[in-house]
């Protein structure tokens, strides 16, 4: 099914970002955890909607796969925002079971 210009750039896009982003986020069931309190407006990106959304999705107990279900915007978008986040260390990653470990200690 083709999707003219703008579907065809963006699966361009999403084959330039795919290989970074799974540098970044290599499980979905990985947990981003707040490493920094605060994203100050001047880091916010122009799609700054989309990287409230996620942030707000952030709690340090869901996994990506739970982000991707639970935000209004598309798959892409939220990973990009989740690199770009994990990329500016406002949130890092964690395997689930140390997020548990690291709680109880």
């Amino acid at each position: 099914r083709a999707l003219g210009p703008d579907g065809d750039a963006l699966r361009a896009r999403w084959a330039d970002d795919l290989p970074r982003i799974k540098t970044a986020i290599p499980d979905l069931r990985h947990v981003p955890v707040r490493a920094r309190a605060r994203v100050a407006p001047r880091e916010l990106p122009i799609d700054a909607e989309a990287m409230v959304d996620v942030l707000r999705l952030i709690d340090g107990t869901r996994p990506v796969y739970h982000l991707l279900q639970e935000s209004v915007f598309p798959r892409f978008i939220v990973l990009r925002m989740l690199y770009q986040l994990t990329r500016e260390e406002v949130v890092r990653m964690t395997v689930p079971g140390r997020v548990a470990l690291a709680r109880a200690a």
